[in-house]
């Protein structure tokens, strides 16, 4: 008769997969593999795996704060205009950072127009599209939270000179 404890238990397979994807998750929500910009200098390869490469373990927070009836809550956009006119969107791909940099370091203070976040934004603009900006066009889409859904209200727009 064969000795039943050399082979593996699938409890043994269970538990090691079950270990496997508690350690990718958390290696994905400290962004452990995928490099933060400020270490651009370092080779590419070391970015192992950045959002959404593996899908479902992302570096996102699993808890968001609640929202209520009669809040109201905007989207924002930004958008900027070249020295011949064209309008163009500016996201956080287009100057090569992160979603939540792009909207702490630059659309939370654009909002607020404050020069000092303007002027590094168009810096870094510069630096990566090597385009001149004219000004820059903030675009709202507000709605307001109602116990039968969310009701849209009019877009806002404001427009920052450059100086």
């Amino acid at each position: 008769m064969a000795n039943s404890s050399l082979r593996p238990s699938p409890f043994k397979w269970i538990s090691g997969l079950i270990l496997t994807l508690l350690l990718v998750q958390f290696l994905m929500a400290f962004r452990l593999l995928c490099l933060p910009s400020a270490l651009s200098f370092l080779p590419q390869s070391l970015n192992l795996a950045c959002d959404p490469d593996l899908y479902p373990f992302m570096s996102y927070a699993m808890y968001s704060y609640p929202k209520y009836s009669g809040q109201k809550l905007a989207e924002h956009q930004l958008f900027g205009t070249w020295t011949d006119g064209t309008e163009v969107p500016i996201t956080e791909k287009e100057i090569g950072i992160d979603l939540y940099k792009f909207k702490k370091a630059y659309m939370k203070p654009i909002r607020e127009q404050n020069p000092e976040a303007i002027a590094s934004l168009l810096a870094l603009y510069r630096q990566k599209n090597n385009q001149q900006l004219t000004q820059l066009v903030l675009k709202s889409y507000p709605v307001t939270i109602t116990k039968s859904g969310i009701r849209q209200r009019p877009m806002e727009t404001k427009i920052i000179p450059i100086q």
